[in-house]
């Protein structure tokens, strides 16, 4: 959890402490998160981030690594257009 939030604020230039790593990241966002894995990169991606997120789509790409839009682009591409229809079933 601490790293998300280390690795987000790395990017914008940001320092800051884990208590306001911890604060920032308290609520859970309400939208619906896509979790894409490689099966040999870090396939538990989806359920590290239900600690974030309270409505987590997991997917793994078979037979890829970690980088799965180089790895495996068009198992990306099929992957991406189940999502919307998933997160918004009614």
């Amino acid at each position: 959890m601490q790293g998300l939030g280390v690795a987000r604020c790395v990017i914008v230039g940001d320092v800051v402490t884990g208590a306001q790593v911890r604060a920032a990241t308290a609520a859970k966002p309400p939208m619906p998160v896509l979790a894409v894995s490689g099966q040999y990169g870090h396939p538990e991606v989806g359920a590290k981030m239900e600690l974030v997120a309270t409505d987590v789509a997991g997917i793994t790409i078979p037979n890829c690594g970690h980088l799965c839009a180089e790895e495996k682009p068009a198992g990306l591409v099929e992957a991406i257009p189940l999502f919307p229809a998933r997160a918004f079933a009614a």
